[in-house]
């Protein structure tokens, strides 16, 4: 081994080295940490809004379950006497 042919590096200069060399490797795992955090943070999201009862989806599970109950205690000339038909939560009456 020739000394004169040795080079000393820093430490900044041997860190940069490997950082230039790790590079992709380094942010790939950035960004799965951030995909990871992302889809932790949604989950926590959606498990939060799960009981709220001012949300859109509580409104129109709440409307189909009084439709229903008014169907379900209702004769056949109330329900021609309203004319609800039901169609905004999915189902249809026959009225015969």
């Amino acid at each position: 081994m020739n000394i004169r042919k040795v080079t000393v590096l820093s430490k900044a200069d041997w860190e940069g080295i490997q950082y230039r060399l790790n590079k992709r490797q380094i942010e790939a795992e950035k960004i799965r940490k951030a995909q990871e955090e992302k889809e932790r943070l949604h989950e926590l999201s959606l498990e939060r809004a799960k009981n709220w009862t001012n949300t859109i989806y509580v409104s129109y599970v709440t409307t189909c379950q009084k439709l229903l109950d008014f169907y379900a205690t209702s004769d056949k000339e109330k329900l021609c006497s309203h004319l609800v038909t039901g169609h905004e939560c999915g189902f249809t009456v026959d009225i015969q």
